[in-house]
């Protein structure tokens, strides 16, 4: 039984240790460090991620998951040079 107000998720996608689901919207979405269970969120406005949690610098397999997904990863969200 759905719950009210609950967001649907797309598939997982999985690169790496990580693991990458967004809503079916696209607006939203979750990364999650398979052994450490460390979570985090993800915050998507046009395709292009805006804002996200849980670690100071996106890790690459998560960046390359979003891109499967078709969504936008600013440099500076993982590239601090």
């Amino acid at each position: 039984m759905r719950v009210p107000n609950q967001p649907q998720y797309r598939d997982t996608v999985a690169v790496g240790k990580y693991e990458v689901t967004l809503t079916v919207d696209g607006t939203y979405g979750y990364m999650e460090h398979k052994v450490r269970g460390e979570l985090g969120g993800l915050w998507i406005d046009n395709d292009v991620l805006v804002d996200y949690d849980g670690c100071f610098i996106l890790p690459m397999p998560v960046v390359e998951a979003l891109r499967q997904q078709g969504v936008t990863v600013p440099a500076d969200c993982f590239d601090l040079n």
